[in-house]
């Protein structure tokens, strides 16, 4: 949008402004400017350059002070077009290999023990899914008698696994509610197990249900409980106790919101949302109402052909994205060796 209106001193002159204020939180002036080495003009040709990246939507002016600070249009520029990957963070990926590397933990553990570093080093909040069926696929259902009441659906894979779900059987009795399984079989055969919950309302399925109507509902509320277990996705969070350190979080309101997010688990829709590659959602961007003063960086990982997931950074619009962003990135890629 902007590519082709900014000179390249005023590209510097932003992504100075914007690096700056990261790291002071202060509005920016010339002064400062003047200071950095790559920066070597004058204070008046700076101002104008700080007017005019103002002017275009880029830089905002504050009522308190002569300086600027970025915009989300301007930290969308940055992000987009600026931003540099901080590669002093390559001393910190020992810590990281350390974690991958540790044979004694489950593939849990280790998600959650790289999230609470990654929080550490960065001092923001840090969520993780961990989806172990995203591409799996239903090759066989059966079911089970336990007693009169009681049976196992069995719900083998593609991938050869066998999981169990112990289920009520309906008042049809287990005879009739087998013949029902038996159907079920033929329907869902190879289909994706996270598409389960949207082929139960299809019209296939009613067809097969529909010469049971006084059980229709128990059935499927029976079947979509026992693949939403099966589909369970797994969280993990970290440094939730940051956002209080956190100057732009500092009012009450703003940290009872998100916290309201945080426990009402709307936050779990950040993992759940469809990317292909490092995603950055900055303020007004983030669908949910009390992260629209948040960036939210995310990256989806894959682990072999069966389990994925995604790992999100939470944390101000002033976020330090030259030092998340390589961190995020490299404890995504290494999430392959947990396959291994």
């Amino acid at each position: 949008m902007f590519e082709n209106r900014l000179s390249n001193r005023q590209k510097l002159v932003l992504k100075a402004i914007i690096e700056e204020y990261v790291s002071s939180g202060e509005p920016v002036g010339s002064k400062v400017l003047t200071e950095k080495p790559y920066l070597d003009f004058s204070s008046a040709t700076l101002r104008n350059d700080m007017a005019y990246l103002e002017e275009i939507g880029l830089l905002e002016k504050t009522h308190t002070s002569s300086g600027r600070v970025p915009s989300e249009l301007g930290y969308r520029y940055y992000v987009e077009h600026l931003v540099t990957r901080d590669y002093d963070v390559v001393n910190q990926f020992p810590l990281i290999d350390k974690i991958f590397n540790d044979q004694s933990l489950n593939k849990g553990e280790m998600i959650k023990k790289a999230i609470d570093l990654l929080s550490s080093l960065t001092n923001y909040m840090t969520v993780a899914s961990e989806n172990r069926f995203d591409n799996t696929r239903i090759a066989k259902l059966d079911l089970v008698q336990i007693n009169e009441y009681e049976a196992l659906l069995l719900i083998v894979t593609n991938q050869t696994k066998v999981e169990t779900k112990q289920i009520r059987i309906p008042q049809m009795g287990f005879k009739e509610f087998k013949k029902v399984i038996d159907a079920f079989d033929k329907a869902l055969k190879n289909s994706l197990v996270r598409e389960v919950k949207y082929i139960l309302k299809s019209e296939g399925v009613n067809e097969i249900i529909s010469q049971y109507i006084d059980y229709q509902e128990e059935i499927l509320t029976t079947f979509e409980k026992a693949f939403n277990e099966f589909n369970q996705t797994n969280t993990y969070r970290s440094g939730i106790d940051t956002i209080f350190e956190i100057p732009e979080f500092r009012d009450v309101d703003r940290i009872r919101d998100i916290m309201q997010a945080v426990n009402d688990q709307k936050i779990n829709s950040i993992l759940t949302a469809p990317t292909t590659g490092l995603s950055v959602r900055i303020g007004q961007e983030n669908t949910i109402r009390t992260m629209t003063n948040c960036t939210v960086i995310s990256v989806p990982y894959q682990i072999g052909d069966e389990d994925a997931g995604t790992i999100a950074v939470i944390g101000p619009t002033r976020m330090e994205y030259r030092r998340v962003i390589p961190l995020l990135e490299y404890i995504a890629n290494n999430m392959s060796k947990l396959f291994k």
